[in-house]
C-alpha cells in the first residue's frame, strides 16, 4: 500500500492543474490567429499604398500616343509589388472579407491594365485602348474605393 507521503495533497494537484491549464491557454492564444490588429492593418496597408502612389505619381505622362504602353508598363512596375505586399497582410477576421475583396479588385485592375498594355504593344489604337480601359476601370475603382473607405484606409483610395 502506498504511503501518504507519496501522494501529493489535493491542493497541490489542483494548483498544478491550474498552472498547466493557464500555460496551455496562453500557448494556444499566442499560437492562434496570426492576423494583424485593425490598427496594424491600417498602418501597414496605408504605408504600402502611400509608397505606391508616390512612385506611380512620378511616372511621366506621355505627351504622344507612342508613350502609352511605356506609361502603363511603368505604372504596373509599381502596382504589382504593392498589391503583392497588400496581399501578404492578414486582416483581422472582422475586416478580412472587405480587405481581401479590396485587394482582389486591385488585382482585377492590374489584369485590365496589363491586357491594355499588351494590346497597345501589338499595334493597338492607343487612344481607343485608353478610353476602353477607363470605362472598364471606373466601376472597379469605385467599388474598391468604397471598400478602402469602409476599412478606414484612405491612403489606398485611388483618385
Amino acid at each position: 500500500m502506498p504511503s501518504r507521503a507519496a501522494i501529493p495533497n489535493r491542493a497541490v494537484l489542483i494548483g498544478a492543474c491550474v498552472v498547466v491549464l493557464l500555460l496551455l491557454f496562453l500557448l494556444v492564444r499566442g499560437c492562434g490567429d496570426d492576423s494583424l490588429s485593425p490598427e496594424q492593418l491600417r498602418k501597414q496597408a496605408a504605408a504600402i499604398c502611400h509608397d505606391a502612389t508616390v512612385a506611380t505619381d512620378r511616372v511621366a505622362v506621355p505627351n504622344a500616343p507612342a508613350g502609352g504602353a511605356r506609361f502603363l508598363g511603368e505604372g504596373l512596375a509599381y502596382m504589382r509589388p504593392a498589391l503583392t505586399d497588400l496581399g501578404r497582410l492578414k486582416a483581422p477576421e472582422d475586416l478580412r472579407d472587405r480587405y481581401e475583396r479590396a485587394v482582389a479588385l486591385g488585382v482585377e485592375q492590374v489584369a485590365l491594365i496589363t491586357r491594355t498594355e499588351q494590346e497597345i504593344r501589338r499595334d493597338g489604337d492607343v487612344i481607343d485602348s485608353f478610353r476602353q480601359l477607363q470605362r472598364q476601370l471606373e466601376p472597379i475603382v469605385q467599388d474598391e474605393n468604397e471598400l478602402w473607405r469602409a476599412l478606414d484606409i484612405p491612403a489606398c483610395v485611388r483618385r
